[in-house]
Parts: C-alpha cells; sequence; structure tokens
C-alpha cells in the first residue's frame, strides 16, 4: 500500500530540498579539493610536489574546520529564533500583543532551562 503525498507535503519537501542540496555540495568540495589536488600532482615527476600538497591540503582543512564551530554553533540557535518568530506571529494574530509579549519570553527561557538540564543530566 502505497501512501499519497499531500501538495503541502510535496512543498515542504521541496523547500527543505532547497536548502540542503546546496549544505550538501559544499560540505562534500572539501574532500574533494583535496582529492583532485592529490590526483593532479601525483602525475608530476618529484615525490616533494605530493608531500606538498598534503601538507597543505591537510592545512587548509584544519583552517576550514576551525571556524567550522560557527557554522555547526549557530544552526540550531537560528532555527530555534526562527521557530519562536513564527509561534510569535501565530500568537499575536490569537490574543493581545500584552501576553505573547510576556508569555512567550518566558516560555522560552523555561524551554532553554529544561534543554540544559536534560541535557547534563544525560
Amino acid at each position: 500500500m502505497l501512501k499519497k503525498f499531500s501538495d503541502e507535503s510535496k512543498q515542504l519537501n521541496k523547500s527543505i530540498l532547497s536548502l540542503a542540496i546546496p549544505n550538501i555540495i559544499s560540505n562534500i568540495s572539501v574532500p574533494l579539493l583535496s582529492s583532485v589536488d592529490t590526483a593532479v600532482v601525483g602525475h608530476l615527476d618529484q615525490v616533494s610536489y605530493l608531500g606538498a600538497i598534503a601538507l597543505g591540503s591537510m592545512i587548509f582543512n584544519f583552517i576550514y574546520w576551525a571556524f567550522g564551530f560557527l557554522r555547526m554553533g549557530t544552526t540550531g540557535l537560528t532555527a530555534h529564533d526562527f521557530f519562536l518568530a513564527i509561534i510569535t506571529e501565530s500568537t499575536l494574530d490569537i490574543c493581545p500583543a500584552p501576553i505573547p509579549t510576556v508569555f512567550v519570553p518566558l516560555a522560552r527561557i523555561i524551554a532553554f532551562d529544561l534543554t540544559c538540564l536534560a541535557t547534563f543530566q544525560a
């Protein structure tokens, strides 16, 4: 039995893929860069060229991933804030402005504390 997807589900999948595919390609490009350099220089006469490319690739990868924490560290925060913006916007349609102004930040603080508590207990 095949389950048919709704148009809304298909649209969501397309929007997720439109964000994920460039990210996948950018993550694949770093090891491919080193592999292509090694393959091209491997045809040269001296072995020292290959050693230089290997050392240069290691330095490049080290520098690239040394700043990778910025990307990895801000992804969750950005998604969290984006979700809270959607929640806040939808609650403004339902209730008056002072209620989300008080309760949404309070809920955010409680959720953050619970997340930290669960993380440190694990």
